[in-house]
Formats: structure tokens, sequence, C-alpha cells
């Protein structure tokens, strides 16, 4: 959807409209969405991964990605990864249910969406760990990847992810694995 007035990221939004053509453009140049799990499978514990492998991931868990990404993306056969706010998203229950049956991916986004960077070290736990564990509660899934808040990291966090027991973290920041 279209950044709400105020947004501090507007540029991580995409319109409807431009959404459905990338989609389109992706399968019609022969990209094809996988999650998380199936390139660390490839990376890692020789699986495979087809031809031109793409993951579309959905951060904080707004309610357009329930009734507009998860159709888009189901005419195309392909799962998302969603990287959801351990509280106050605007997704119910029921949502991220029917994305995780439609092969979807749940990912830690912190509780509440904080800069892990400021955080004391009780704080920082808390939102990485614990995180993870109320995902995992709520929705019985593994929860093996986190996504940093705004893409702020630093060495102690990074610690912090790998003591939580996650296999990966992204952020928005440009770049190679």
């Amino acid at each position: 959807g279209a950044a709400p007035e105020g947004a501090p990221y507007p540029e991580l939004y995409v319109t409807r409209p431009d959404f459905h053509q990338e989609m389109d453009w992706l399968d019609e140049h022969g990209y094809e969405a996988v999650t998380l799990e199936t390139v660390e499978k490839a990376w890692y514990r020789h699986g495979t991964l087809p031809a031109k492998p793409v993951v579309l991931s959905f951060d904080d868990g707004y309610r357009p990605q329930f009734t507009y990404a998860l159709p888009e993306l189901r005419k195309h056969g392909w799962p998302g990864v969603l990287n959801l706010k351990a509280e106050g998203s605007d997704l119910y229950e029921s949502n991220v249910e029917a994305m995780l049956a439609a092969g979807w991916e749940l990912a830690a986004h912190t509780i509440h969406h904080l800069d892990l960077t400021t955080l004391d070290p009780g704080q920082l736990e808390e939102e990485v760990a614990g995180s993870r564990k109320m995902l995992q509660r709520e929705y019985g899934a593994p929860v093996a990847d986190f996504c940093y808040p705004a893409g702020q990291f630093d060495s102690t966090v990074i610690a912090v992810v790998e003591a939580a027991g996650y296999t990966a973290a992204t952020t928005e920041i440009p770049g190679y694995a």
C-alpha cells in the first residue's frame, strides 16, 4: 500500500499497482519466490533452489499483507516471508495462520520494533529472544530467522540474535549475504 502520512521509511512501501506489476514481471522473467528456509537449506544442507530464486519479505504485519499480498502471491503459487512484530501488528491471529497455511515463513521482527542498538542488555534479550518465543508459542512455527528493525544492528545485537538460536537475520541494507 501507499506509505501513510509521516511514515518513517516511506521508501519501504510498495503501492498495490506497483506490487502487482512487479510480481507479474518477476514471474514473466522466470523468477520464483522461495522462503529463507529454502535458501538456507540450499546454502548449508545441500538443498535445491529454482534457477532464479527470490525471497519476498514483508515487515511488521500490516493488514494489506494479508488482504492484498497473500492473494497476489497465491496467483503465482509463491510463498512470502512475514517478519512479524510479536505485539502491535495489524494482523489477526487467523490472518497469520492463513499465511502460514499458504506456505509463508514466519520470522521474528522483535516485540516493539525498537532500535536494538540503543537497548540495555535485558531489553535487547527480551526483544530478540522474547519475540521468538512469543511467536513460536502463538503459531507453533519454528521462527528460525530474524529481521533487524530499521536495519539497525551492531556486534552486540548480532551476538544476541545468534544466542537466541536464529539461523539467519535480514536487513534492508543492500548487499550480498
